[in-house]
């Protein structure tokens, strides 16, 4: 067989020319590699902005919780300015962008939520502008009040009002928080537990990755029938159910504070599209009277009849 070197020795110039031409066909095979695969940012920008918790408070210094998504995911802003989302989302977003989680740049209460004093509200309309999510309602010169159900406690509306006639008070749902229980870690992943389910699940990993609520949702935890037997058969006696009921519980309140927060985008972003609608200069087309549109709307409906 004969050897590289050889072949080298023999037709050096016909060698290194094929080296450069093998180097150079690498070399755009990468280049079209680097063009056709580009990284779905939307994708990213995406999976940082769900773990945001959707407050639009601009306390980390953007305008809502997308413009900071998209600034994190182009290396402009730290994961540490989001007061409202805590330690916990502070240590899922440095696990998905793998920035080392620093310390809150300041503190603040997600569980709380604005009420009006009505009897001193002078209606003065400023509290309703400054809401990113439109959680207060109210007329000119008449009292206001907050949708509590709405409102994400992002503080926004205590600024402009004139007579200090808002309160943040604690959430209702505060009190329903109940942390997973925290146990000695004594598992010696022995796996008895796993032929004992009659579920078909896995308490081993079940018990493993009890705070992790994606994992959770994979290894099927709403599955458990809370039956025992895992515990029966455990050699460490961890009171394995005791920790699903309340790992269910945990990640029953992630799936509703998930809901709340997509549900604070959407309103946000729909405040966001009117308010651009509203400050598009007006034209000289005449709007449609009342009697228009319901004469419109009846028309559509007897459309939709007859198909």
């Amino acid at each position: 067989m004969i050897s590289v070197e050889a072949i080298i020795a023999t037709f050096p110039f016909q060698a290194a020319m094929l080296m450069t031409v093998m180097g150079l066909a690498i070399g755009i095979v990468l280049h079209w590699a680097q063009q056709q695969l580009q990284p779905d940012t939307h994708t990213q920008v995406d999976a940082i902005n769900q773990l945001l918790p959707q407050t639009q408070c601009a306390q980390c210094g953007y305008p809502g919780c997308r413009p900071y998504a998209r600034a994190i995911h182009a290396g402009h802003a730290t994961i540490n300015l989001c007061p409202p989302g805590g330690e916990t989302t502070l240590q899922q977003l440095a696990k998905l962008t793998g920035q080392p989680p620093a310390p809150l740049v300041s503190t603040s209460d997600p569980l709380v939520r604005a009420v009006i004093r009505e009897s001193e509200c002078i209606g003065c309309t400023l509290c309703i502008e400054a809401c990113p999510v439109d959680a207060i309602v109210g007329a000119q010169q008449k009292a206001h009040t907050v949708i509590q159900g709405e409102c994400t406690g992002c503080e926004l509306c205590l600024p402009p009002c004139p007579v200090n006639c808002i309160d943040l008070v604690q959430s209702p749902a505060a009190v329903n928080i109940v942390p997973v229980a925290k146990a000695a870690d004594d598992c010696v992943r022995c796996g008895d537990c796993v032929p004992a389910c009659p579920r078909g699940l896995s308490p081993v990993q079940l018990y493993w990755d009890r705070s992790d609520m994606n994992r959770l949702e994979t290894l099927r935890l709403d599955d458990c029938i809370e039956c025992r037997l895992c515990d029966r058969v455990c050699p460490s006696e961890l009171p394995l159910t005791n920790i699903f009921v309340q790992a269910k519980e945990q990640l029953q309140l992630e799936r509703q504070r998930k809901k709340s927060a997509r549900h604070a985008e959407s309103r946000h972003a729909a405040r966001e599209a009117r308010l651009a609608l509203k400050s598009q200069p007006v034209t000289g087309d005449k709007l449609p009277s009342p009697g228009d549109l319901l004469t419109r709307a009846r028309g559509e409906r007897r459309s939709r009849d007859n198909v």
